[in-house]
């Protein structure tokens, strides 16, 4: 049995655009692999740092575009960092096929969803009303309001608050990255992972699907 599923959303319910890239095309050097590089290796000083305190989404943002323009000399965009969060998010964001009939046939067999993500509230809330499925989900567990990014304690913690009563292995977290499995573990429940990015594929999962109409079938399998 199934009664606790937790969500990521990017690239697991929703498809954006990379990021990065879009950075590097906003900057004026569409395609340019150094200067992705760079903004990469500038986003990961913060982000691979998964206790608290930790930056937001936003402020990890900012920092890379004044980054850009501090030590390349590129136009400064930090200024427009939160435009650039909800074009990335929103505005280019795209519903994943089979992400609501995942939703509504987990729902349909009284299955408690959440969403267990490392984006911001802000962003997050929004872009899923957008896409008309916040009603699927009883609760958010969401990295700036913990505190904290996937896989660490906190967010652990904070997730595992919404588990009482209801066994280890009738909970399932679904993500599309090794930190989604890595958090699974250490909530002692099951992983899935989906293979619908080009995140890094490390960890082994409990199970492994293709897309969502893959992940469907299983459901219909687990809960005829």
């Amino acid at each position: 049995m199934v009664k606790i599923v937790f969500f990521d959303v990017g690239d697991t319910l929703v498809a954006c655009p990379q990021f990065l890239s879009l950075f590097c095309e906003k900057l004026g050097r569409p395609g340019d692999q150094e200067l992705y590089a760079f903004l990469r290796a500038k986003f990961y000083e913060h982000y691979s740092k998964k206790d608290p305190p930790i930056k937001t989404v936003l402020e990890m943002f900012e920092y890379v575009l004044a980054c850009a323009y501090q030590e390349l000399g590129l136009p400064d965009l930090s200024r427009s960092a939160r435009e650039l969060e909800e074009e990335v998010f929103i505005d280019r964001g795209k519903l994943m096929e089979g992400a609501r009939e995942n939703l509504e046939f987990l729902k349909s067999k009284g299955v408690r969803l959440f969403v267990l993500s490392d984006a911001d509230d802000f962003i997050l809330k929004p872009e899923l009303i957008n896409f008309r499925i916040d009603r699927f989900f009883e609760d958010f567990v969401i990295s700036n309001i913990v505190g904290a990014y996937k896989p660490s304690d906190s967010i652990v913690a904070a997730a595992l608050k919404h588990c009482e009563g209801v066994g280890k292995d009738e909970i399932c977290v679904v993500g599309d990255a090794d930190v989604d499995v890595q958090t699974a573990r250490k909530m002692g429940v099951k992983s899935i992972r989906l293979n619908t990015s080009h995140r890094s594929r490390k960890e082994s999962a409990d199970h492994v699907f293709n897309d969502l109409k893959e992940l469907l079938a299983f459901w219909k399998q687990k809960l005829p």
